[in-house]
Order: C-alpha cells, then sequence, then structure tokens
C-alpha cells in the first residue's frame, strides 16, 4: 500500500518542484510534518448531510462568509501597498467573497482547501500566481496519499499547478463525525415523526387469526393515505385504535436536540448563543461587542491565519511583504457616533489625514498606511 503523505509533504514538494526556487518560508520545509496533522480524510457524515443540520449550517454560516467579506491587503515593512490582483479576484469568473468563503468552507469541513492556478505573473520572481481558482473536492483526483492531487476535472494536471491551503485543523468532518452524526439522525428521526398525522399511532388487531403481512402493510399504508387527506378515520369491531401519549415536545425530540446542538457548537469552535443552544439568552449590547470580539479572535482568525500565511509564503508573494485580512473591518465596525469621535481624535493628533479617514470608513482600510 502507498505511504499516505501530509499537506505539508506536498507542499513542500509543490514549492521545489513548481516555481524553481530554494523554499525559504519556515512553511516551506518538510520538517514540520511532525508538527501538523496526519493525512486528511473524512469519517462518517458527508457535509451535505451535516449541512441538514441545522446547528451545523447556522455555525457555518457565521465563520465563512464573514471571511469572505473580510478585506485582503499587502504590507511590507509597515507601508500598505498597492493590492495585487491575486487579492482583489483571485478568480477572474467570481467575485473575490466567494472564494475566500468556498475556501473557510473547505478549511472548515476538510482541513484543507485547492486552488488551481489558472495564470502566472511573468514579471514576478519564479511566475507567482496571478489567478486561482477554487476547486470543490469532487472535481479533484487524488494520489494514493489521498492529499496531492493528480488531475482537475478528469484532466491529468501537474501538483505544481495547485495551491494548497492547510486549515488549522484536520476538519470538522473528522474529529466532530460523532456528533455531527448524532445531530443528524436526531433531525432525521424528528422529520419522520413530522410525518405521522397523530403520535405513535397503533392499529391493534383485536381478531382471533389475526391477518398476514402483506394485508397488515396495505392496511397500514391505506391509513396513512387518508389521514393525509382527513383527520377522521373509521375502525370496524377487529380493529382498535391506540395512541401512547407522547406529547409535541417527546415527538420533536426537543431535548435531545437541543443538546445535540449545544454538542455541535462546541465541535464547530462557535458560542452555543450563536446557534441558539444555550436555550435563552442574556446578551446585553456589551457583551454583545464581547462576544464579536471573541468570535473574531478564537473563531474565525485561525481560519484567516491560515489563507494569509499561505498566501504570504515565497511562491505566492515576495519575499518581505506579508498577506494581511482585516476581519475587524465589518464585524467589529463600531456605531457612527463613537466612529465619528475617533476619527475627529485620530485627524487632530495628526495621526491620520481626512482622506485617509474616509478611506477607511468605506472599508477600505487597507489604503491607510
Amino acid at each position: 500500500m502507498a505511504k499516505r503523505g501530509t499537506v505539508a509533504d506536498v507542499l513542500a514538494g509543490v514549492m521545489q518542484s513548481g516555481a524553481g526556487m530554494a523554499p525559504s518560508s519556515p512553511w516551506a520545509t518538510a520538517d514540520l510534518t511532525e508538527i501538523l496533522w496526519p493525512e486528511i480524510g473524512f469519517v462518517g457524515i458527508t457535509r451535505a448531510q451535516a449541512m441538514t443540520v441545522p446547528a451545523a449550517a447556522s455555525a457555518r454560516n457565521q465563520i465563512c462568509p464573514p471571511i469572505g467579506s473580510a478585506p485582503l491587503s499587502e504590507w511590507a515593512a509597515g507601508v500598505a501597498l498597492e493590492p495585487r490582483t491575486l487579492l482583489v479576484q483571485p478568480d477572474p469568473d467570481v467575485p473575490r467573497s466567494h472564494t475566500l468563503t468556498w475556501t473557510a468552507d473547505d478549511l472548515l469541513w476538510h482541513g484543507v482547501s485547492y486552488w488551481f492556478i489558472l495564470e502566472r505573473d511573468a514579471a514576478s520572481a519564479g511566475g507567482r500566481p496571478r489567478h486561482a481558482r477554487r476547486v470543490d473536492r469532487e472535481y479533484i483526483t487524488f494520489d494514493a496519499d489521498d492529499v496531492t492531487p493528480v488531475a482537475y476535472d478528469g484532466k491529468p494536471t501537474d501538483p505544481a499547478e495547485w495551491l494548497i491551503i492547510p486549515g488549522p485543523h484536520e476538519g470538522v468532518l473528522r474529529f466532530g463525525a460523532r456528533e455531527l452524526g448524532v445531530a443528524y439522525s436526531l433531525a432525521s428521526a424528528a422529520r419522520r415523526f413530522a410525518d405521522v398525522p397523530m403520535p405513535a399511532v397503533e392499529l391493534h388487531d383485536t381478531s382471533e387469526d389475526g391477518m398476514d403481512d402483506d394485508d397488515v402493510q396495505r392496511l397500514v399504508a391505506d391509513w396513512q393515505k387518508a389521514r393525509a387527506n382527513s383527520g377522521t378515520g373509521y375502525t370496524n369491531r377487529s380493529l382498535e385504535l391506540k395512541t401512547h401519549g407522547w406529547n409535541s415536545a417527546d415527538l420533536q425530540l426537543v431535548e435531545a436536540r437541543q443538546h445535540q446542538a449545544l454538542e455541535v457548537a462546541r465541535v464547530m469552535g462557535v458560542r452555543a448563543a450563536m446557534v441558539d443552544a444555550s436555550g435563552g439568552s442574556s446578551i446585553t449590547y456589551a457583551t454583545l461587542v464581547d462576544s464579536r470580539r471573541d468570535h473574531v479572535d478564537f473563531t474565525l482568525a485561525p481560519y484567516a491565519d491560515a489563507i494569509t500565511a499561505r498566501l504570504s509564503m515565497d511562491d505566492v508573494t515576495e519575499r518581505g511583504r506579508t498577506v494581511v485580512m482585516r476581519l475587524d473591518a465589518t464585524l467589529l465596525r463600531a456605531s457612527f457616533t463613537d466612529r465619528m469621535a475617533a476619527y475627529a481624535a485620530a485627524q487632530d493628533a495628526g495621526i491620520y489625514t481626512a482622506e485617509e479617514l474616509r478611506a477607511v470608513e468605506s472599508g477600505r482600510p487597507g489604503e491607510v498606511t
């Protein structure tokens, strides 16, 4: 059996063979295999199934879109540079927010994202990427290591034409498979109960001989079909209708699903209140601000750092330059009154000019040096 590699192995190999440059970034060395995770994969539940779990879908939508909406900028020696095409719109066919949102989605569920390099900048040393497309895993054929892409949409590719972005963990579908699987099963059970006209209905046969299996199946099917059209039914002297007294909370598995929503929130790294798994909320304006900052610092930052760290490597960005993602540009935006007061103080102190403050206010903080 072929030895399964790691993202670090593949990343080092791509840098050494792709651009012809000696790997100078610490991330480009094979030594990191000892501190990165083992092979990538998923077990137990698929992304499509996990996204039918309300708590998981809510958590995903509070992680990935904020990453997609955050602006990217490039800095060198504390000075903001003119943003490159790769940072403004990596894929020429879709908005930047789409590419980054689904890159974060890959990192969340699978622990790694794959960009296929569409065009290189001939003017840059080593031909650094100018355009790249985030590719869904279903269109990628992997080598025996289950990490190295060897084909895109059925067409063979050179591994050097892939930009592999490793995430902060091995993927929720791997380490959270059990919790997500239980939540999925509970949601499926609740949906099945919702299709039953009455809770736990039993058609009890009181005849001496009883009915054979075929007759029983036909009777149950006819009863369900009739109840879908009318709430009134008829039973003869040999049939007795029994209900087992479950209430709506029992049928909806409320307590079990509430508990599992809390477990899903823990697995996905968000506060329980953010997926309504806390059974109530006492959040005030002050705690809401703190909650948002915690969300940025402890939930979003690892994904943002994984993306910007990879884009800052020498095979993508010129040495000495750093790619930065401003998560606070939208999520931690203060009220209009507070912003204006802060701007006035910054201008009076000579820290920023009015034009620079306009750039900050319009969501273009990368233009401020």
